[in-house]
């Protein structure tokens, strides 16, 4: 019996070793080739690692290949007395805050087959993106437009869903960025996360790192900011009271120096390692509140420059790559006529860490308020009201990016007010016209978005549904950029 089955298998040896010589050969017809994958898809955890597959068939590999740059494969031996061959790979731990797929293709014989390949997100989203700074302002701008605001969200009192209902997934900045945006100013606020000491509350240090990260796997530029906070600065660092305007002392305007050194000391640390797609801007509308301070804006400039210069300061004194990171300072009132004004003489602070050319300055553009604001006039694109724009824009091309300080246009918006021929005009020419004439003197315009589907509304994306919920501003957006050459 024993003798009988010993014949067997070298019998079945011998036809199996003559299959592998008659698919070996060049001409892989001779035979039908058959091979099965087992398993037939492979999962990784985002800690990567080895797994095998095993092609069992008549046909040995020929030619393996993979789509992506994390994942390696390889075959082992064919085992012709066996018919069966492993197929090894190994997967890079997965670093990024998203999961990702690639495709491992294999011949055989006369067939072509593939393994889909998947690995888990990252838990570590928030981990450092390191980077290098390769480039000054004037590098980075013509590659930054157009912008968008992830507004309403990490400024809210309350919380990220405090002031509207969708928490920022990576599906959402992806959206974004499908839409045709560079780049995606964060605003955000610390102050009211922060402890009695002034230190920042690190679950939400973790949150806003882990949206960054979110833009920078996907190769956006990021500007983030410290945005209204509840005035802790940007009105209590001008008047001692939100009800009427009182000038401050020396010493609460030095004490007020003192925080925003040390809340932006704690940011730039954190954010350190970072390569130059992240710029931090200092604050958002300093003395912006007409009520308060339309008429002060002369005497409050000084104060303002105190403020840039100290956040200027601290950022460049935590080193690395925030000793060259771009940073952006805010006009007074962000209002182009005040910044550009020679009475009032606003000037750039000194920044002697970071060499020339690392400064860009911040305005925002909601004129005229009669067709921006909610429940105002539904038309715009008279010859004055373009000629008013291109007339705002060359000012801040004269005083500072033709001195080497691109503009940052870190909101511009206009409340949709109803779905009528006219107003989805107008809106689509202003936007239009923002994208248009802002680069053309070198200006990155942000169009401000706050996710509300409710009309009157500032919404281009429906965050919620992944849609567009104004298409008529981001035509606009769109066809200004086509129509658009960066000017320096």
């Amino acid at each position: 019996m024993n003798k009988i089955k010993n014949i067997i298998i070298l019998v079945m040896a011998f036809i199996a070793t003559s299959v592998f010589a008659a698919c070996s050969n060049d001409d892989d017809n001779v035979i039908t080739s058959h091979v099965v994958l087992n398993p037939e898809t492979v999962e990784f955890s985002a800690d990567g690692g080895t797994q095998s597959v095993t092609a069992n068939g008549n046909a040995p590999v020929k030619t393996i290949t993979t789509d992506a740059s994390w994942l390696k494969a390889e075959a082992g031996s064919f085992l012709p007395t066996k018919l069966t061959q492993p197929i090894i790979l190994t997967a890079d731990k997965n670093t990024t805050s998203s999961a990702r797929t690639a495709t491992v293709t294999i011949t055989a014989g006369t067939l072509t087959l593939t393994i889909p390949v998947s690995q888990a997100s990252g838990n570590g989203s928030t981990e450092d993106r390191p980077g290098s700074i390769s480039g000054a302002a004037m590098d980075l701008a013509p590659n930054m437009y157009p912008g968008w605001n992830l507004g309403n969200t990490l400024e809210a009192v309350g919380g990220e869903t405090g002031w509207q209902h969708t928490v920022t997934t990576k599906a959402v900045i992806d959206y974004v960025k499908a839409q045709g945006f560079k780049s995606v100013r964060i605003p955000t606020a610390w102050m009211i996360h922060a402890d009695a000491t002034g230190k920042i509350d690190q679950a939400w240090m973790t949150r806003v790192k882990e949206i960054v990260n979110y833009c920078i796997d996907d190769g956006l530029y990021v500007v983030l900011n410290d945005h209204w906070d509840n005035g802790w600065i940007e009105v209590d660092g001008f008047s001692k009271s939100h009800d009427s305007y009182q000038p401050l002392a020396e010493a609460d305007i030095t004490a007020k120096a003192d925080t925003l050194k040390n809340l932006w000391t704690q940011i730039a640390t954190a954010f350190k390692a970072y390569g130059d797609h992240l710029l931090f801007a200092g604050l958002n509308e300093p003395f912006q509140e007409y009520n308060l301070f339309s008429t002060h804006h002369a005497e409050l400039t000084p104060i303002l420059q105190r403020y840039n210069q100290a956040f200027v300061d601290a950022v460049r004194a935590t080193g690395g790559n925030n000793a060259k990171r771009t940073l952006v300072v805010q006009g007074p009132s962000v209002n182009i006529g005040s910044t550009t004004d020679a009475g009032i003489n606003f000037t750039m602070p000194t920044d002697q860490t970071g060499g020339s050319g690392r400064l860009m300055v911040e305005v925002h553009y909601y004129e005229p308020w009669t067709f921006c604001s909610a429940n105002s006039t539904k038309t715009w694109g008279s010859a004055d009201e373009v000629n008013y724009m291109k007339d705002q824009f060359s000012r801040m091309k004269s005083k500072f990016a033709d001195n080497g300080y691109p503009v940052i246009l870190g909101e511009y918006g206009v409340n949709w007010q109803e779905n009528s021929q006219e107003n989805n005009n107008s809106i689509q020419l202003f936007c239009k016209s923002i994208n248009e004439y802002g680069p053309a003197n070198g200006i990155i315009p942000f169009v401000w978005d706050i996710n509300s589907t409710t009309l009157p509304t500032m919404t281009i994306i429906d965050r919620a549904n992944l849609k567009v919920f104004c298409p008529y501003a981001l035509d606009g957006i769109k066809a200004g950029v086509s129509a658009t050459t960066w000017t320096k």
